[in-house]
């Protein structure tokens, strides 16, 4: 369950570039809802301290010349406090044996929120009512069956089930999930290991400016020219990234085949995907996952049938293309997708990133006119 009274947080910090950007992040929490202080001095730590009587400090072990975490609160024993560092360098772990928590500069947003959530026992009492809303085995067999496609009728004789009663465990599953629509249980089934992640294969095809500024005879375009070959075959620096992510989204261990191509082309890359089906999902539910997760995406565009993602549509661009396609002889989903690697891949990223961070429209400096060549 949410907190509804806000948690008065205060940041130590000095570097203004990092503490206001912690602070947007801490005003976004989903589960908390922050009221944040900002500290730039020790004199201003104790004069909130007197003041304001916050929950949590975050601070930065090097506030203040070095942040003595264990003098500090016996300055203030009758104040209950959660002290967590904020590390922004290599730490001497011996050094932060006094703090109830650490926060790192590459904490995502849910990281952040999982840890204050624990921090401050928020929740603990809902436990009991959250075991209750668990999705029975029953209940998952019945998800995998509208993933794939089936009416309630053929859900009712795969299972040995009245209608009636696969009708009422729909309506159980959508109670407790707030889920409406096959498409979104399609999401969630990806999510929640109903469907399977095994044998993903992604073919990649990047421009010459991919390989970054570096001269090599490899990367010299008249040598590129009229050619095209993979590289790095199972082998690629990002694999591991990819991994990650999927295994993330999916809560289970992904491993993927990856395979780089060198287009000879100055900028864009163009990736294929490749994924086995499960028996009876079709097109129509794939692309209503994929509409719906991307819905509020405003620099991902998901293709209408028939289009193909093109590097020369999204040139100069921070817009990923998707277009999804279903080999039905052998119950293959294919989605390729097209990114300009000089934005998408780099600087509007970068920038995207730095919007999202500061609390800007993350659109901010990023919906421009290209070329028109």
């Amino acid at each position: 369950m949410k907190r509804t009274d806000p948690i008065h947080v205060a940041v130590a910090e000095t570097s203004v570039i990092v503490r206001s950007g912690l602070i947007s992040v801490l005003k976004r929490l989903p589960d908390i809802p922050v009221q944040p202080v900002e500290i730039t001095s020790m004199e201003g730590l104790h004069n909130c301290m007197q003041g304001h009587r916050p929950e949590v400090l975050i601070v930065n072990p090097g506030f203040g010349g070095w942040f003595n975490v264990d003098e500090f609160k016996a300055t203030y024993p009758q104040t209950v406090i959660k002290c967590v560092s904020l590390l922004c360098s290599m730490t001497d772990s011996n050094l932060l044996k006094g703090y109830d928590e650490t926060v790192g500069l590459y904490d995502d947003i849910e990281t952040l929120n999982k840890k204050l959530v624990d921090l401050m026992h928020i929740g603990a009492e809902d436990d009991n009512e959250n075991e209750q809303e668990t999705l029975s085995q029953r209940e998952k067999e019945i998800i995998c069956c509208v993933v794939r496609g089936m009416t309630n009728k053929e859900t009712a004789e795969k299972l040995f089930l009245s209608i009636h009663t696969v009708i009422t465990h729909r309506r159980n599953i959508a109670r407790k999930l707030q889920i409406h629509s096959p498409a979104g249980l399609t999401i969630y089934a990806i999510v929640n290991k109903l469907v399977s992640t095994a044998g993903i294969i992604i073919d990649s095809k990047s421009g010459v400016t991919g390989a970054g500024r570096g001269l090599s005879q490899a990367n010299h375009y008249p040598e590129l020219n009229e050619g095209f070959h993979a590289y790095k075959a199972g082998a690629h620096r990002h694999t591991p990234e990819i991994e990650q992510t999927l295994s993330k989204l999916s809560g289970e261990k992904v491993t993927i085949t990856f395979v780089p191509h060198l287009l000879p082309v100055n900028r864009g890359i163009l990736s294929t995907c490749y994924a086995r089906l499960n028996e009876g999902v079709t097109k129509e539910q794939i692309r209503k996952a994929y509409e719906d997760f991307y819905k509020d995406e405003y620099f991902v565009r998901v293709l209408p049938d028939g289009a193909y993602a093109d590097i020369h549509n999204i040139k100069y661009s921070n817009f990923c293309d998707i277009s999804i396609h279903i080999d039905s002889r052998t119950n293959t989903l294919i989605v390729t997708s097209a990114i300009d690697n000089m934005v998408k891949g780099a600087a509007g990223q970068a920038i995207q990133n730095m919007n999202i961070i500061f609390g800007l429209d993350e659109k901010t400096g990023l919906v421009i006119v290209p070329p028109a060549f």
